[in-house]
């Protein structure tokens, strides 16, 4: 609040308003949705880095013993144990917050700009995520190379 006498510029007012009402109560609707899919979509990504690199210790193993047969099974168990792990992962909750968003994204941006033209900028919708995604992002291994 200013203090008494305290003279304060339209722009100064509006700032401080904004300050108050972040501090009183967090981010608009609209921005905690959108920070919980990337939230939510980068631990995901995450437990599927941890995953790969255990699986790619065996790998890494077979390559020091330079066992090229050894190697290339290596590489097909990791395949398949990496196939099963994509396709055993849960998506639906990912696509829980991917479908909240698509349906109430722009209504709650609209509501705290006021402009429905201003909310719509900017937004696309998100389609689900799939396990097909998942397996171009972290592809199985080709030849001996991890």
């Amino acid at each position: 609040m200013p203090l008494p006498g305290m003279v304060m510029s339209a722009s100064s007012d509006t700032e401080f308003l904004a300050k108050y009402v972040l501090g009183r109560f967090g981010e608009p609707a609209f921005a905690r949705r959108a920070r919980a899919i990337e939230d939510a979509y980068e631990a995901l990504l995450a437990k599927c880095r941890r995953r790969r690199e255990d699986l790619l210790r065996h790998v890494r193993r077979a390559q020091i013993a330079s066992r090229p047969r050894e190697i290339a099974a290596t590489v097909r168990r990791f395949n398949f144990a990496w196939a099963r792990f994509l396709q055993a992962l849960d998506l639906s909750p990912i696509n829980n917050l991917r479908a909240g968003y698509n349906r109430y994204y722009v209504l709650e941006k609209e509501c705290a700009l006021h402009s429905a033209k201003l909310a719509e900028v900017g937004f696309r919708p998100l389609p689900p995520l799939t396990h097909a995604e998942l397996a171009a992002l972290f592809p199985p291994l080709t030849g001996e190379t991890p």
